[in-house]
């Protein structure tokens, strides 16, 4: 079964998102000051650290808005190439699903016949017994944790995409726009860190 896999654009829209998005961090949180910016024999004397950061905001936005549209849409792509019954390993894991049902079905049917004779005739010829019965039962446990895991895949799939692709993009740039409109000061990162720590250090201490 495929995994959502983001097009390299929408890789690039992620990755310029996150970098902006930890710039405005960066500059926020440890109050780092811009007086001007000399480059190439040129002086920009009103590039400050206000009309940087705003700067990497309006970024933030634009790639913001672009990355996660793009984001949604290939998710819904891969939704819809999910439940498409063809001839890939999709189809072929439904395939093993039903067939896993049937076997199941088969072999409580069989244990219950040669429950008490151990064995299965046709016509005086025997055609079941109790080692095939056994050797039916290893086949449909084999069955099952295949099924499992195959029936897993695509909420493990969906919890990557949301939580790792989208979920970290999301926070770094909600952090960032605390920043922006003064939400988090300075040192608010340090801070939450250091009270993080204390409870940690707290939680190790021996009252006895």
């Amino acid at each position: 079964m495929e995994r959502i896999e983001f097009s390299e654009l929408t890789n690039r829209l992620r990755r310029n998102l996150m970098a902006s998005s930890f710039l405005i961090v960066s500059i926020k949180e440890f109050d780092i000051t811009i007086n001007g910016v000399n480059s190439y024999g040129m002086k920009l004397e009103n590039l400050t650290t206000e009309v940087i950061t705003v700067i990497l905001f309006l970024i933030l936005i634009y790639h913001a808005i672009a990355f996660f549209t793009r984001a949604f849409e290939e998710y819904r792509f891969w939704e819809l190439k999910l439940s498409n019954i063809t001839e890939t390993y999709m189809s072929g894991g439904e395939k093993t699903l039903g067939l896993n049902e049937q076997i199941s079905s088969l072999a409580e049917t069989l244990d219950k016949i040669t429950k008490n004779s151990g064995i299965l005739n046709k016509d005086g010829q025997e055609i079941f017994n109790n080692a095939d019965a056994q050797e039916l039962a290893r086949v449909r446990e084999s069955a099952d944790r295949y099924a499992s895991r195959f029936s897993n895949f695509p909420m493990i799939t969906r919890l990557r995409f949301w939580i790792w692709d989208i979920g970290t993009a999301f926070l770094i740039a909600c952090i960032a726009a605390l920043y922006m409109f003064s939400f988090l000061q300075p040192g608010s990162l340090m801070n939450i860190f250091t009270v993080l720590s204390s409870l940690r250090n707290f939680q190790h201490i021996d009252f006895a």
